[in-house]
């Protein structure tokens, strides 16, 4: 064939991988076929030295079988040398927001970074030449700048009402404002200055403000003084524990200041009330006290009631007159001689007579026991009885007591509500014949008498005894008629008499 150019011979049909084509190999002119040299691997030559390589850079030559076009976008770039050179990559430009960047070559010392309206670029404020400006928004559709405080002239500072004072205020260019006073109570304060060393605070009658309370005596406590008053230092009450018995004095011409431990004018107290308070600020500590008149001239006549009340340490008292029959005498109009509440020892009686009274000559009250002596007197009475047990929890113990009854009652002579009196080995006096409108004795309300060698010298008239609701009187074996009186005596509502 003779030689004709390339690009004048005919154009080829499809390739159907059939057709001959010349080749040279190891020096000699062979042939083989197109689907031969198309099944090659790329880059690879199964019979040649090296591999057929080759890469399309120019999209114009994309039309060839088996090629690739390769394509870059900023900030990447191709450079390719030519052949039997490589094709270099290069990453260069500006990385975009969206690519994760600035967009951005340069930032100004200082500067503040900003995303455009869009949020697709960025975009860098300046730093403020000014001291003190702030970087201020103006507007969703324009980034912020730098200002200055518009409007303000001037700072300043006020206490209140909280008790503290601002000096140097207002500041109206560079300055310091300082506080004083003293902030109050109602602002979270004391309101004070100075506490002295190991004082109290203590708040005001009305709570809005504090003092201090001075220290006092070791071993003092910190004592409530009422509602209205700030508390104190004060010793601590402590009770006095009694090794042996003890006696105090009243005398009509006595103090209440005096100790009460001496029976005269200078020692002895003025009533049987203050007597009483004193001895329940001991501990009896199973001691006897004794409160008696002191020795007087004629008969002396107390026309108070006296309460005794709440004794501490299991030991008894004893209530005594002058020694000389009938010289101690206590008449109280429209109140009870005695009352004892709560006494929780038991109290005698001796040495006096007793008048008047409103429930009984002797009210024994819940926790309390009455024993008499051989010379107590029992005279006219207003009250419903002489000796009236007012509830289950009161009683007496009436042993081996002579006593004498010298006057009526409103009502009984011993009136029992619920209570209990053991009444034993007594023999007592009754003179003039005085009258029982109710009965000499009378237990009610689940009360009980336990009455045991008893004589009754003298008469009485009204029932000698009532017993009702549940009580019980029991006499073991004495009889109906031992109780002093000229009716008989009867019972209800479940009362039982053991004669």
């Amino acid at each position: 064939m003779s030689n004709i150019p390339i690009t004048s011979l005919p154009i080829a049909n499809p390739l159907t991988g059939e057709e001959a084509v010349p080749l040279v190999q190891v020096g000699t002119t062979k042939r083989t076929t197109t689907g031969a040299i198309s099944a090659l691997p790329f880059g690879q030559g199964t019979s040649f030295a090296s591999g057929i390589s080759f890469v399309t850079v120019s999209s114009s030559f994309s039309a060839l079988p088996s090629s690739r076009v390769l394509a870059a976008a900023s900030p990447i770039t191709l450079t390719d040398a030519g052949t039997s050179a490589p094709i270099t990559i290069s990453v260069g430009g500006i990385l975009g927001v969206p690519n994760g960047g600035t967009g951005t070559s340069a930032i100004a010392a200082n500067g503040v970074l900003i995303g455009d309206a869009v949020g697709s670029s960025i975009t860098t404020v300046a730093a403020a030449t000014t001291v003190g400006y702030l970087l201020t928004t103006t507007g969703t559709a324009t980034p912020p700048q730098w200002q200055s405080l518009s409007g303000v002239t001037s700072v300043g500072l006020s206490g209140g009402t909280t008790g503290l004072t601002i000096s140097n205020s207002p500041i109206t260019s560079n300055g310091t404002m300082t506080l004083g006073g003293l902030l109050v109570v109602p602002s979270g304060g004391t309101g004070t200055s100075a506490i002295a060393a190991n004082r109290v605070l203590v708040g005001n009658s009305v709570g809005t403000g504090i003092s201090s309370i001075t220290n006092a005596t070791s071993g003092y406590a910190l004592l409530s003084t009422g509602a209205a008053s700030a508390p104190t230092f004060q010793a601590l009450p402590v009770r006095e524990l009694l090794t042996a018995s003890r006696t105090y004095y009243v005398r009509t011409d006595g103090s209440n200041s005096n100790t009460g431990l001496v029976d005269s004018a200078g020692g002895a107290f003025l009533t049987w009330q203050k007597a009483f308070d004193v001895a329940a600020t001991l501990d009896f500590n199973s001691q006897q006290v004794t409160v008696q008149h002191g020795v007087e001239a004629g008969v002396k006549t107390f026309t108070v009631s006296n309460s005794i009340n709440s004794m501490t340490g299991n030991g008894s008292l004893l209530v005594k007159g002058s020694g000389t029959t009938g010289n101690t005498v206590f008449n109280v109009t429209g109140a009870d001689c005695f009352i004892l509440n709560n006494t929780r020892c038991t109290v005698n009686f001796d040495q006096m007579t007793l008048l008047g009274g409103a429930s009984g000559l002797v009210n024994v009250v819940s926790d309390s026991t009455i024993t008499l002596g051989s010379s107590a007197r029992f005279g006219t009475a207003a009250a419903l009885a002489h000796i009236y047990i007012h509830d289950f929890k009161a009683g007496g113990l009436i042993l081996g007591a002579n006593y004498q009854i010298i006057g009526n009652s409103a009502g009984y002579h011993i009136f029992i509500n619920g209570g209990f009196v053991f009444h034993e080995s007594c023999a007592i006096t009754i003179t003039g014949t005085p009258n029982f409108p109710g009965a000499f004795i009378a237990a009610i309300a689940n009360g009980g008498v336990q009455c045991t060698n008893f004589s009754a010298t003298g008469s009485a008239t009204g029932s000698r005894f009532a017993v009702a609701t549940n009580s019980v009187i029991n006499t073991f074996g004495q009889g109906l008629n031992i109780f002093p009186g000229n009716i008989a005596g009867g019972t209800a509502s479940g009362g039982i008499y053991i004669p």
